[in-house]
């Protein structure tokens, strides 16, 4: 199998990504899930017409003098506040004294803000003009019946679910978490927290996969402790997570050659593969097969290797398995600020931040030890269309 493109390899695999079934949870619980279904209001909101203001309801009779502004005098009869079921009646030449958020009594026109009326005792004058309408909130003003709130495959932000709750919707289909094992693979790699030996390293990728995942809402799992380089030791490691999960992150082990261990474990499970490499650096090596259902991806042990190809080519998958829409990223063209550090013909992706440069907004590639200072962190191609015009997608 030939080495392919990033766009062509992507493709592949997402032809195999799907949701893995759904779960019901309520709005409270829905912060960054995903919706299954498209969610309609089946309320008005509000449902009733409500005051916006503390203040006084004006008759219906009497809203023609205040519309001309001609002083009016008015006497209090009562006062309802937010909550109250019961709606008082009052008559032309009355007014109640109304809290915000309570339901209008029959007739109400207008209410006029408490500050802006003079008040004694039992009644009230009014010397402004008022207009029909004012400080009224009508039946629906908010969210109309039928209105859609939520389209499948949305994830839910924390104002879309307020208006969720708001409609009294108190429970929704969401698609369930993606389940994603890691299995960290190499004889030199020692597990956080253990005495490090010469020639050891500790298994960061672990720690930064694990991470990784759970910013995308994944439930992420593993070997607690990294998988030698043997491939019967990988097989027995991937069969594990086909057991348990949807999608298996190998790191590690994608020498060619006599180390080349993990296609090696791939053909021991008779998996199907899709991904013998691609055309592009970092990622020569990466592979990726599928078993049951379960995509597993090999990347990069190079933590900086593997970063790049998690975002340009597993995010995209693992958004889908979510359920997500519009799980592609988000390519813009963008300038260069530092073309020179282009060293290769050959296409790369490489980190990188965008700034502003004389009111324009542009990319600039950042060393591998370099802090990103600039507005958001970019992931840039440099294959793009020139070398002062790229394309580059945003990052975490």
């Amino acid at each position: 199998m030939c080495k392919m493109s990033l766009e062509t390899a992507l493709e592949k695999c997402l032809t195999y990504a799907r949701p893995e079934g759904t779960e019901i949870i309520k709005p409270e619980h829905g912060y960054q899930r995903v919706s299954a279904v498209d969610i309609y209001a089946d309320i008005n909101m509000p449902s009733f017409p409500r005051s916006m203001v503390d203040g006084y309801t004006i008759h219906e009779t009497d809203i023609n003098n205040l519309i001309q502004g001609k002083k009016t005098e008015l006497t209090i009869t009562g006062m309802i506040s937010a909550g109250d079921l019961i709606k008082p009646i009052f008559n032309p030449g009355q007014t109640i004294e109304i809290m915000t958020g309570a339901i209008l009594p029959p007739g109400t026109a207008a209410v006029v803000k408490k500050e802006e009326v003079i008040e004694n005792q039992d009644r009230v004058f009014i010397e402004q003009s008022v207009m029909p309408g004012e400080n009224i909130q009508s039946c629906g003003h908010q969210i109309k019946k039928g209105t859609l709130l939520a389209t499948a495959g949305q994830v839910l932000d924390i104002l879309t679910l307020e208006r969720i709750a708001s409609c009294g919707i108190d429970s929704f289909p969401v698609f369930k978490l993606p389940q994603v094992y890691i299995i960290n693979t190499g004889s030199e790699l020692i597990q956080t927290g253990k005495r490090l030996n010469e020639g050891q390293i500790y298994a960061s990728n672990r720690t930064m996969y694990f991470n990784h995942l759970a910013a995308c809402g994944c439930n992420p799992k593993g070997a607690e402790y990294p998988v030698a380089d043997d491939a019967a030791a990988i097989t027995e490691q991937i069969y594990a997570g086909i057991k348990q999960s949807h999608f298996i992150i190998i790191s590690g082990g994608t020498e060619q050659g006599r180390f080349d261990l993990v296609r090696e474990a791939f053909h021991n499970i008779e998996a199907e593969i899709i991904l013998a490499g691609l055309d592009m650096r970092p990622g020569r090596n990466t592979c990726a097969a599928v078993k049951n259902g379960v995509i597993m991806c090999n990347l990069p042990g190079n933590p900086g290797a593997g970063n790049i190809i998690f975002e340009a080519l597993v995010k995209p998958v693992i958004r889908k398995i979510k359920g997500i829409n519009d799980f592609h990223n988000k390519w813009l063209p963008i300038v260069l600020s530092n073309p020179d550090q282009i060293k290769s013909s050959s296409r790369m992706l490489v980190r990188g931040c965008a700034e502003i440069r004389n009111g324009q907004l542009t990319a600039r590639i950042i060393n591998k030890h370099e802090k990103p200072y600039g507005l958001f962190n970019l992931i840039i191609d440099t294959d793009s269309f020139d070398k002062k015009l790229v394309k580059a997608f945003m990052v975490d």
